[in-house]
């Protein structure tokens, strides 16, 4: 069985950006929003 895809707004991408730059883990970060924390800091290295 396959996860279902999960897509983030822009905003909900900034915002999760924000609380990785405001020093919160990433692992924390992306576990609350429900990704892989690979995606996130691809996110942050692209701002």
């Amino acid at each position: 069985m396959t996860k279902a895809c999960r897509y983030l707004s822009e905003a909900q991408k900034r915002a999760a950006v924000a609380h990785v730059a405001g020093g919160e883990a990433v692992s924390t970060v992306a576990r609350s929003i429900g990704i892989n924390r690979n995606w996130l800091y691809e996110w942050c290295s692209r701002t």
